[in-house]
């Protein structure tokens, strides 16, 4: 509290955001956890190391910054997911655009922002920090009091994911042979062909005006930021253990970390602000698997939050009558990895049929969740709520298939032609009913790890949601009469009922089940989750 009253002394707009934001009578309450958190980031900032009796926290964190993040300024907030990261964002946006409003000279703020995040799902849903988002937070969980909110307006967003960071190639190179380009770019050390870190830059933050009079340093967000770390050098014999899935994160980790620090250069950072439930560091980086960022600054675990109430925790399958000591449904990858087809099988898998474990634990999720879809049915479908929702997370894309047509049911061919409907095996998330497919699948399959890349949808995932895909665009239409629905790509309209399963008037709003491959990795995260199989070799404790 006696920092706060310093705070309030000095800063009348830090104070005003304050007593908002704790104001017992507020109808949309802010999160403790995200006032902790807040909180935390704006007394580093403005009174650790500037008021008489308070020492420099910051310097705590410089050491770590400079081992472990090449001198970057980090500071990482961790939240449990489902706490609200992005309302933390949002309040700090606020903060640092009123105070440079009030005070435009007051080095400590800015009201340019750069938001980074893992993928383009997370992207998407991150657009409601943008003040002129119909559905941004500022107004949606009232964080500005009303004299005040037109300040907002100079602030300067850009919202990216990382693989924006990766320097692309000039249009006179592509398609040329590798052996070619590099006849061309002879012994120069740079590629006169590819695109440079300055120009890269100035590409991703063209719509900051971080250049001309009034140029200032820029306040970046990472989210999800546990993907995002310096390379550490690894012994010869520990590189070839590497598992494909590690290397491949330590290059996106290498692809954004060199991005800011691209930024910093060329345009400088003022702070860095991590937000993750786990900023730790991954198996495979260099540094122990676990080992927390040096640089985390506030805490808020999963266990705080499901205490707390803020967190639920979803059903996984526990009616397990297996005769050995082991518990079956706690260890399911042990019993069925082995068994699954590989993402490499050539050909179609004909007459799948999941081994016992995996269809016992299929039918206890889907029984549970059928206690669940009648309590919506009977309360919760009248208020207009959606219903709940059910994850089978896969390995790959062709046990996702699989899943996927077992749960929701499939098209029945003979000769190149569809004769029939086969109903699937859960009743309630089967997407044929009587013999006909529904207008309005109840299941989804998606390849989230490909959607976030933005790369097109392959041929056979393609086929495989044609019908999904129809009937979306329909819906689509429906509900924005004069739009070009051309213009919409599969990936764009997938994307969208992804972000918006179990959102009130949204594509997304009555999907029952989504099948996926690499869901849970991303931070992707619905209100009405209620049950969850995880059919991959998940090391969390909650899984």
């Amino acid at each position: 509290m006696a920092a706060r009253r310093r705070v309030r002394r000095r800063h009348p707009i830090t104070r005003k955001l304050l007593q908002h934001w704790a104001d017992p009578d507020r109808d949309n309450r802010v999160l403790f956890c995200q006032r902790e958190a807040a909180e935390t980031a704006i007394f580093l900032t403005e009174v650790a190391g500037r008021t008489h009796g308070y020492a420099d926290w910051r310097t705590r964190l410089e050491p770590g910054n400079a081992a472990h993040n090449a001198g970057l300024p980090r500071m990482a907030l961790k939240m449990a997911t489902g706490s609200g990261k992005t309302v933390v964002m949002a309040m700090l946006i606020a903060w640092q655009t009123l105070n440079k409003v009030q005070s435009s000279r007051d080095a400590r703020f800015t009201n340019r922002f750069l938001v980074v995040a893992p993928g383009i799902t997370i992207k998407d849903r991150l657009r409601v920090l943008l003040p002129g988002d119909a559905e941004n937070y500022y107004d949606l969980r009232d964080l500005i009091p009303a004299d005040l909110k037109g300040g907002l307006d100079h602030a300067r967003i850009v919202i990216t994911n990382y693989h924006a960071f990766q320097l692309k190639d000039a249009k006179e190179i592509r398609g040329v042979a590798k052996n070619t380009r590099l006849l061309l770019k002879g012994d120069r050390r740079e590629d006169a062909f590819k695109e440079t870190p300055r120009a890269m830059v100035s590409r991703v933050l063209r719509d900051l005006g971080v250049t001309g009079p009034d140029k200032q340093q820029i306040l970046v967000f990472s989210d999800e930021a546990h993907h995002c770390y310096q390379d550490k050098p690894l012994p010869a014999d520990t590189k070839s253990t590497l598992t494909a899935e590690e290397k491949d994160a330590n290059e996106e980790a290498r692809l954004w970390f060199t991005g800011l620090q691209a930024v910093a250069k060329h345009v400088g950072i003022k702070q860095i602000f991590d937000l993750s439930a786990t900023p730790f560091y991954l198996a495979g980086s260099g540094y122990n698997e676990g080992y927390i960022f040096p640089w985390t600054v506030s805490d808020f675990s999963l266990m705080d939050a499901i205490e707390s109430g803020i967190v639920k925790v979803p059903r996984t399958p526990v009616d397990d009558d297996a005769a050995h000591p082991l518990v079956t449904y706690l260890r399911l990858w042990d019993f069925v990895g082995a068994k699954l087809p590989k993402r490499a099988a050539k050909g179609k898998v004909d007459n799948w049929i999941p081994e016992p474990e995996f269809e016992g634990a299929l039918r206890s999720l889907h029984r549970s969740y059928t206690r669940a879809f009648q309590h919506w049915e009977t309360s919760l479908q009248q208020h207009g709520e959606t219903p709940p929702v059910f994850i089978v997370v896969c390995p790959n894309t062709v046990v996702s298939k699989l899943v996927y047509d077992w749960i929701a049911g499939e098209e029945v061919e003979r000769d190149g032609e569809i004769v029939a409907h086969k109903p699937g095996n859960l009743e309630l998330l089967s997407n044929v009913v009587d013999g006909k497919p529904l207008d309005r699948p109840r299941t989804i399959l998606i390849d989230s790890a490909q959607l976030e890349r933005g790369e097109a949808i392959k041929a056979d995932f393609r086929q495989a949601l044609g019908p999904e895909i129809a009937a979306f665009k329909a819906e689509y239409r429906r509900r924005n009469p004069g739009a070009d629905i051309e213009k919409i790509t599969d990936e764009d309209l997938l994307r969208e009922v992804m972000n918006t399963v179990g959102k009130k008037g949204k594509l997304g709003e009555q999907i029952r089940c989504v099948v996926s491959v690499s869901m849970l990795t991303e931070g992707w995260d619905t209100n009405t989750v209620t049950h969850i199989l995880g059919i991959r070799a998940f090391r969390s404790q909650l899984l």
